[in-house]
């Protein structure tokens, strides 16, 4: 029992070590929010999303130039048969029929014939009214993703920004609380120290003590903080995340007044909602059209012989087709009402995500005031309570106040530091926020 209690407080002991050796490892690098900006915006998987689809709804309106655009083709193509009816038209086609191949006896029993064809055709569309229609749908989803792209970049840039503040304001708390397990230190060795000398008792001491702990475990959490808040500007980064950032500026306030006034005809977001909505008209318009005709132009030139690549005989054609889908097995109906359907559908999502919106700013402008009071509130109680600290090391030094009573200030100074920090970051990042809903 003796030696697997020590087996496991030494295999305890060297946990701890390995654990303090892997943080001492971490290589710690600064960054400023310019460069962390530049490095997201090249970088981040989410942006690079966007781009991605706005490329292929640039590849989605290109394909409907096939509207206006001909098709163009040229194939070369070999045959061997002895089937009356196609050598007999293989004939014809290398302008090779004779008289003798009228022989009945050679009509049903023809030997082997031989063909090589070189055939370039054209096909051009004339009249495609659901194309038409297709075609300005496209064009409009394809700016509608062009704007989501750009309020991808906005929304972005807002993350960033509070993903930055977020560690400036860790490293604030690691700040605030190593300052006061120093200042907890210090005080404990003068209430040992007074002990020693039989001066305050030992309840005053573990109380100190216990004090003292609880700093420790709150820079522990502040500093766990840290890790995490740097582990986030690395994901957006999309950088390693084995090196800890540090913030090159520290938290400040931005008390430059702005006023925001909510447009949601300008924002890009709302915009490529109407785009969509309108892209869906356009596509319930062309099931529409299904039901007209079409009328398309074709054309074609070919050359036959008996010998590959040869130009014994050539020949052309052209003409246009008017064809009229009359029925297609109610498929043109489906398609007729599942494009209307999504048609109202995009039309109220739009109508829900601008009520929603509109809601948004009225709730940020409100927190914004709020946000204000508070870091004013907090503001006040830092000065308050750092006088209430002076009066209370003085008391100390002169034998009116316990250990305790000097900790107990410290530590409602640290925490009214860290709320007044906290308030800082809410007034910060509620400003950037109604930036972004106002942007346009």
């Amino acid at each position: 029992m003796k030696y697997s209690t020590l087996f496991f407080v030494g295999l305890f002991c060297w946990s701890t070590a390995q654990l303090v050796a892997q943080e001492q490892e971490v290589t710690q690098q600064s960054i400023s929010q310019e460069a962390f900006a530049a490095a997201v915006m090249e970088h981040n998987p989410n942006l690079k999303v966007a781009a991605a689809e706005t490329l292929a709804a640039q590849g989605d309106y290109n394909q409907t130039r096939a509207v206006l655009l001909p098709q163009v083709s040229l194939s070369h193509t070999a045959v061997a048969t002895n089937n009356p009816l196609m050598a007999f038209g293989l004939g014809l086609n290398q302008a090779q029929i004779e008289a003798s191949d009228f022989n009945p006896i050679i009509l049903n029993n023809p030997s082997e014939t031989k063909d090589f064809a070189t055939v370039f055709s054209v096909q051009q569309p004339l009249i495609n009214m659901d194309g038409f229609m297709n075609r300005k749908a496209a064009k409009s989803a394809l700016e509608a993703t062009e704007l989501k792209e750009s309020r991808t970049k906005a929304y972005m840039t807002l993350s960033l920004t509070r993903a930055y503040m977020e560690l400036q304001l860790s490293y604030k708390a690691v700040s605030v609380l190593e300052k006061a397990l120093k200042t907890a230190n210090a005080y404990l060795k003068i209430a040992e120290d007074r002990y020693e000398a039989g001066h305050l008792l030992r309840s005053d001491v573990l109380s100190v003590r216990v004090a003292v702990g609880e700093r420790k475990a709150q820079l522990e959490e502040a500093r766990s903080g840290v890790r995490v808040a740097s582990a986030k500007v690395a994901m957006l980064m999309n950088a390693p995340q084995d090196i800890q950032y540090v913030p090159l500026d520290s938290l400040t306030l931005l008390a430059e007044a702005q006023d925001f006034f909510y447009s949601p005809l300008k924002r890009a977001d709302i915009q490529a909602l109407d785009l969509v909505t309108n892209a869906m008209k356009y596509k319930y318009r062309a099931a529409q059209m299904q039901f007209l005709p079409k009328l398309n132009a074709f054309g074609s030139y070919e050359l036959h012989d008996t010998s590959i690549f040869g130009t014994g005989a050539e020949s052309y054609l052209v003409g246009a087709q008017l064809k009229w889908n009359l029925f297609k097995g109610g498929q043109q109906l489906g398609s007729t009402k599942k494009a209307k359907a999504n048609f109202y559908k995009a039309a109220e999502q739009a109508v829900q995500y601008k009520n929603e919106s509109e809601l948004l700013f009225n709730k940020a402008k409100s927190q914004l005031d709020i946000a204000s009071i508070q870091l004013e509130t907090a503001g006040l109680a830092v000065s308050q309570l750092e006088e209430v600290v002076a009066i209370s090391q003085n008391r100390f030094e002169t034998g009116l106040a316990r250990t305790s009573d000097v900790l107990d200030s410290q530590a409602q100074l640290a925490q009214k530091s860290l709320s007044y920090a906290q308030a800082i970051f809410n007034y910060n990042y509620t400003k950037a926020y109604l930036k972004f809903l106002t942007q346009e």
